[in-house]
């Protein structure tokens, strides 16, 4: 890793582990932990090449920490333009820190009534533009489903900061009003040089 990314990861991950008792109910840490990814996303730096390398289809998921006791786990994923996710949902607390470029983040509330034949059905949000320094949240008790795209002609970066490492996720189908669980894109570990 650059030296400067390297050690905006250190920096960033040590508050991390000052805060390592947050859950889903401590919305202050989760505060707390916000505006350190802001700082650490905003600072003039970008991704290092050997994080950069490596599958990007349909967008590239770097791990570049994970802490096996607390589970929180810090990936950085890589936008090709026009990359997007499909609507779903992570199960667990999250933060998403544009390092680089923008990002597009609409978030979805679920207003059918659970249980009834009909299938789901989910409201969009306006969709919210995440530029360099910014941070969109995701959380499972105040709304968790979301689709995140590039809405731009470069790269984007993002640093994501979760509760927990998951290998699944839920899927939303807004035609079909159902939702499954899927395995999550490729999740890989960086080249060990630049």
């Amino acid at each position: 890793m650059s030296e400067a990314f390297e050690k905006g990861v250190e920096d960033f991950l040590l508050k991390v582990e000052n805060e390592s008792a947050i859950d889903e109910t401590d919305l202050e840490s989760f505060e707390r932990l916000q505006a350190a990814l802001s700082a650490f996303v905003s600072e003039d730096m970008t991704l290092p090449g050997s994080i950069r390398d490596g599958p990007q289809k349909p967008y590239g998921r770097r791990l570049l920490h994970h802490d096996i006791h607390a589970g929180h786990a810090l990936i950085a994923m890589l936008w090709p333009p026009g990359a997007g996710t499909p609507v779903h949902d992570h199960g667990t607390w999250g933060l998403v820190g544009v390092l680089e470029g923008e990002l597009e983040v609409t978030d979805f509330t679920r207003i059918d009534e659970p249980g009834l034949q009909g299938g789901l059905v989910l409201s969009p949000s306006s969709p919210v533009l995440v530029q360099k320094g910014d941070v969109a949240t995701v959380h499972p008790r105040y709304g968790d489903i979301h689709r995140i795209r590039n809405p731009t002609d470069t790269y984007s970066v993002s640093i994501h900061l979760y509760g927990a490492l998951r290998a699944t996720h839920k899927v939303y189908d807004l035609q079909a009003g159902v939702a499954k669980r899927v395995r999550m894109p490729r999740l890989t570990e960086p080249l060990s040089a630049d």
